[in-house]
This record gives structure tokens, C-alpha cells and sequence, in this order.
């Protein structure tokens, strides 16, 4: 009985999941596969050669025996024919070897193994054209010659009274092997398409902010990039948009920080349909975006400015809270790229997006005369000084649990500013601008003393480590390893219970004094953590170059990792590289017991958030860390 054609088909579609596609195999593996068939054909001639001249079988014969593989060899190595004519050649060739070897040996039983090896190596080809030519030229050489033949392929009474039942027999044992071939070409297939994925994945989110999808500061200036290397758009304008939307702060303080990341990934798609084909609109961070746009003057820009600012206009519903959004936009322009670059730019724009701000005006074209009014930021770095001198700046501390047995591990340090008039500030007040002058460094050390200040006095129970952010100018600092090591010493604190957070652009400025300055903290004994890791392009080559201890899971893919699977497979995929590089791996951002529990489960060793302990001033983290032990002395 046979099948119809609509039936086979039917057959084909249901086998199809099983089978392999075929010709996915990338180009460079294809030329290393296939240069060592070349020289296995190679290694068979000589062979043939060899052992021909050695049997003193006569010259004609060993010649036309060695020339199989040996011209085989040359066709296959023929750089003008295409990819899949040179693998049909070779895979002939080596089906055609193993007739020969058959033929040396007489119509042995072990010659015929020869087939049964060779099949797997041409299914390194992964591809089903050679493949097939390879099953073809068996079932020719077995089923035709073999029958019309037999002498010459089979050395025993029974194959050769009966050529057809030991064809069925030899081809039952070679599809057999075809089907071990085909399986592992199948699972070779299948391993390089998930690592295509996982490659893809890590690739878009190092381009891209996870939170509204858009493309984030390092596409953006890829984009810059590229307009600057561009001969004919580097010669065009040039115009750069910074939005920061107005009062966002305030959503985060009275509803929290999820809704603000809600409201964010509304807006950051909103914003998206007000750019051109060919502009890029992207996330700077918190709630800064950015857009360069090519070959705008100064009446397109504005048009796309006020267009962008119509699209996020409107009333949202979050958390049951309607929310009329407003943003500042600000706008820079060069007439030509090569006449600037994309940083001057973006400095330019973020005045103007200022200027717009205090205007209420919703955007502003930058001047020259706007850099004058920054005297808000002006003011705000002089009142820091002051601050710094009447000790205004305090410590909050977030735990550290490691997992899983949730034992008090540490604890971050997060500075605070207790302001005279304006009361109590968050770090996003007042941290960028000591970042955009050297304030920064007397800031970082300030806070590093009254951290190990404290430190010292956790010592006479149960020793805690604490953590600090340290910024990219402070490692520019020739003396900074000596500095710490100085105040380490005043305060009795060992190395080993500091902990120095760095962000993705630390080796932006100055990589070599960055990594010399890293490299001494390190050798004195302070571990080193990548704080946010896997939300940049630079990571995975941080750590090859820094002597990093630490790796700390960002919060956006924690947060995430129960109801995306993308997260959850980023988490764990972190977890097991750091742990292969012999690396601590910590999780923030944990705001449930259900990611706590999923975090233990993949293997992660610390987690904070606010599940475990927000942020507290000293007298409240004591009150806390006294329960705690309380509570687990009962238990």
C-alpha cells in the first residue's frame, strides 16, 4: 500500500519538528568543517597509496584507488564553486572512499564500518543536499553494484546467493547511523539557534532601556556614531532633544516607584511617535529621554519638539490616580555635526530643557547667554559645600541578606541630604550635580568616613560589611587607594568589610588610572561590585578587565523575573556566569517573598530591597537589626 500525495505530505508536515532545517550552519564553522573533510580526503589518499604500494598491488590500481579521494579533495577545495557544490563534492567523495576501502579489503564486513563513520561526518556539513548525495551514493553502491556485483562488495556465500536481503541488512545498520548523525545535527541545530537567541537578547538589552523599550544612552551616541562617519549627513544639521517630564519626582513620592516605572513605559511609547524615520528617540534614565535628530534645522526641531510635547499631553489613569502629564523639552542645534559632537550637544539641550522648566514655557531653543542662568545649579553646588563643612549629609542603610538562610550580611550606605530649609533629600536632588564638577570626590569621601565611622561601631557585635557607590572621578584620583586605606586604618575597619560600587561608564574617562586605582583597592583587600549589571553594553567586558568580587542584578530584570521569562532567564543566566567566575552575585530591587524564594532557588547569594529593609537612618537600622535578632533568637 502506498501513500498519496496529499498523505505524504501530511507525513513531512508532522515529521518536520524533528528533523533538522538544514543549511543554518554560519559561514567561518562551515570553512573549518569543511577544510578538515578536505584533509581527511587528503589523509585517505595517502593512506590509499601507502598501503597499496605496500600489498604490491599493481600500479594502475593503487593510482585510480587514490585518485577517488585525491581528486575529490581537489574539487572540494575549489574556491570558485559555490558552498553547496563543494559540500555535495566532498560528501560524494568520502561515501565514494568507503567503497573504496571496501574494495581494498575485499568486501570485508569491517570494511564496510567505513560507510558507518563517514555519515557522521558529513552531517557535519548540516546541510540536506550533501547529506542526501551521501545516502544515494550508498544505497547506489550497495543496492545496484551489490546486486549486479555482490563479489565485489560482500565476502561471504550468504551475501552473495542473496545480495538483496544483505543490502536490506547493511542498509538497516547504515540508517541507523544516519539516524544518530541526523540527531545530533538536530540538538547542534537547536544549541546554536538558542544561543542566537540568547545572544539577540543580551545584544537588544544591552542597546535598549528595559523599562519603555526604546534605545538607550549607548544606541544613542552608536547613532551619533555613525552620523559623524557618515561623508554626506555629518555635513547636514544636526538637533538634539532632552525631555524631562515635569514633576515626576512627585509621582514616585506619593504613589511609589512602581507607578512611576508605569508611567514611564506609557510615555516613552508616546514620545516614540512623534520622531522621524531615520531619528532615534531613547531613555537617558530616570525620567530623561533624549532624540538626535539628522538633517534638522532649527524650524524642525521645534516642530518635532512641539509635536512630541502634544503626544505626551494627556491624562492617565495610574492606580486609580488620573495624572496630567507634562514635559520640558529642550532643544540644541549645530549646523553640521563635524562642526561639534553629540556630548556638547546634549549639554546644550539639558540647558535649554532647564530653561524650559523654569519658563513653564514647554520648550526652549538653547543660547548662548542660557549657560548664565544656571545659577540654580550654581547655587545648589555652593550650598553642598557648605553643607559639606556643617556635616548636613547622612547615611541611610538598606540591608544585605544572603541566601538562603537570610542571615544579616550588610548593609548599603545611601546618602541623604538634611537640608536646613528644605528638609530631607534624595539623592537624585542633588548627586548629578556634584557628578558634573570634582565636588564629587570630597562628596564620596565624606561619605565613605561616616560609613566606616559607623562600621567601626557595628564591630562589637556581629561585623557588617557596608557598601558605597564610588564615582567614575573619584578613580581619576592618583591618591584615592591611599586615602581610603588611611581612613580604614583610623576607624579599625579591615578591608575586607568595604565594599566599592562602580557604575557602567567608570572607564569612560580615564580607563588606565581607572583600572590602576580599582587594581590597588583591590589588592589591599576591598571588594569591588558592578552595580546594575546587564543594563549597559560594557559589561560582560568589565570583567575581564576589572578585579571585580561582585555582581549586582539590576533591579528592573528582579522585579520582572516572575512575570517575564526573559527576566527570569537573564537573573538566572547572571547568577551562573558570576558563580563560573567565582563571583558574588547580589539581586536588588526585592519587593515580595515570592522573588525572594525564587532568587534562593536559582542560586543567588544576597538579595536586598525593600521586602527586606528600606533604606533606614542608623538609630532605626539598630532598632531593626535588634528585632531581627530577636525574632530569630525566639525562633
Amino acid at each position: 500500500m502506498t501513500l498519496s500525495a496529499p498523505a505524504g505530505r501530511q507525513v513531512l508536515r508532522s515529521l518536520a519538528p524533528w528533523l533538522p532545517h538544514g543549511s543554518t550552519l554560519p559561514a567561518p564553522q562551515w570553512a573549518v568543517r569543511h577544510r578538515a573533510v578536505t584533509w581527511l580526503l587528503i589523509v585517505h589518499a595517502a593512506a590509499f597509496l601507502v598501503a597499496g604500494l605496500a600489498t604490491h598491488l599493481p600500479l594502475t590500481t593503487v593510482v585510480s584507488d587514490a585518485s577517488v579521494p585525491a581528486l575529490g579533495a581537489y574539487a572540494a577545495s575549489r574556491g570558485s564553486l559555490s558552498r553547496a557544490v563543494r559540500s555535495g563534492i566532498a560528501a560524494v567523495s568520502l561515501m565514494l572512499t568507503s567503497a573504496v576501502v571496501v574494495h581494498l579489503m575485499d568486501g570485508s564486513i569491517e570494511g564496510h564500518f567505513h560507510f558507518f563513520v563517514m555519515i557522521p561526518v558529513v552531517a557535519l556539513y548540516e546541510d540536506w543536499a550533501p547529506f542526501l548525495l551521501a545516502v544515494g551514493v550508498v544505497l547506489v553502491h550497495h543496492g545496484v553494484i551489490g546486486t549486479l556485483a555482490p563479489n565485489s562488495v560482500y565476502d561471504h556465500r550468504g551475501a552473495i546467493d542473496h545480495p538483496w536481503r544483505w543490502a536490506f541488512v547493511h542498509a538497516g545498520f547504515f540508517a541507523s547511523a544516519c539516524v544518530g548523525a541526523v540527531i545530533n545535527w538536530k540538538l547542534h541545530e537547536e544549541a546554536r539557534s538558542a544561543e542566537q537567541s540568547l545572544t539577540a537578547r543580551v545584544r537588544h538589552q544591552a542597546h535598549h532601556d528595559p523599562l519603555t523599550g526604546l534605545p538607550n544612552r549607548t544606541q544613542l551616541l552608536d547613532h551619533a556614531a555613525d552620523l559623524l562617519a557618515d561623508p554626506v549627513r555629518n555635513k547636514q544639521p544636526v538637533a538634539v532633544l532632552l525631555v524631562d517630564l515635569d514633576r515626576f519626582k512627585d509621582v514616585n513620592d506619593v504613589l511609589g516607584h512602581a507607578s512611576g516605572d508605569v508611567l514611564l513605559s506609557r510615555v516613552g511609547p508616546l514620545m516614540a511617535g512623534a520622531i522621524r524615520g531615520g531619528d532615534i528617540l531613547c531613555r537617558l534614565g530616570g525620567d530623561e529621554f533624549a532624540a538626535v535628530l539628522a538633517g534638522a534645522d532649527e524650524e524642525t526641531a521645534i516642530n518635532v519638539a512641539k509635536r512630541l510635547h502634544e503626544l505626551i499631553s494627556v491624562t492617565m489613569d495610574i492606580d486609580g490616580v488620573l495624572l496630567n502629564v507634562e514635559a520640558s523639552v529642550g532643544i540644541a542645534v549645530l549646523p553640521s555635526l563635524a562642526d561639534g559632537d553629540i556630548d556638547t550637544l546634549l549639554r546644550h539641550a539639558d540647558i535649554a530643557m532647564y530653561t524650559a522648566k523654569r519658563a513653564r514655557c514647554g520648550f526652549a531653543v538653547y543660547q548662548a547667554d542660557q549657560d548664565t542662568s544656571t545659577r540654580e545649579r550654581l547655587n545648589l553646588l555652593g550650598e553642598m559645600r557648605q553643607a559639606l563643612l556643617n556635616d548636613e549629609f547622612v547615611l541611610h542603610y538598606q540591608p544585605k541578606v544572603g541566601l538562603p538562610d537570610n542571615r544579616l550580611l550588610g548593609v548599603e550606605a545611601l546618602a541623604r541630604w538634611q537640608h536646613p530649609t528644605r528638609g530631607l533629600l534624595g539623592p537624585n536632588e542633588f548627586i548629578p550635580a556634584a557628578e558634573s564638577t570634582g565636588l564629587i570626590v570630597p562628596f564620596t569621601l565624606h561619605v565613605l568616613r561616616i560609613a566606616l565611622q559607623q562600621v567601626s561601631q557595628w564591630q562589637d557585635g556581629e561585623p557588617l560589611s557596608v557598601a558605597v557607590n564610588l564615582s567614575p572621578r573619584c578613580l581619576a584620583e592618583v591618591d584615592l587607594p591611599q586615602k581610603i586605606l588611611a581612613m580604614l586604618k583610623t576607624y579599625g575597619v579591615a578591608p575586607s568589610l568595604l565594599e566599592l560600587e562602580i557604575t557602567e561608564n567608570t572607564l569612560a574617562h580615564d580607563p588606565d588610572r581607572a583600572l590602576a586605582t580599582l587594581t590597588a583597592l583591590h589588592n589591599a583587600g576591598i571588594s569591588i561590585s558592578i552595580d546594575d549589571f546587564g543594563t549597559g553594553y560594557s559589561s560582560m567586558s568589565y570583567l575581564k578587565r576589572l578585579p571585580v568580587s561582585e555582581l549586582k542584578v539590576d533591579r528592573s530584570f528582579v522585579s520582572g523575573m516572575l512575570s517575564n521569562l526573559d527576566d527570569g532567564i537573564l537573573v538566572r543566566s547572571v547568577v551562573d556566569l558570576g558563580h563560573n567566575l567565582g563571583l558574588t552575585v547580589v539581586a536588588e530591587g526585592v519587593e515580595d517573598q515570592e522573588t525572594l524564594e525564587a532568587l534562593a532557588a536559582v542560586g543567588c547569594d544576597v538579595a536586598q530591597g525593600y521586602h527586606l529593609g528600606r533604606p533606614m537612618p542608623t538609630e532605626a537600622f539598630n532598632v531593626w537589626r535588634a528585632d531581627r535578632s530577636a525574632e530569630a533568637a525566639v525562633a
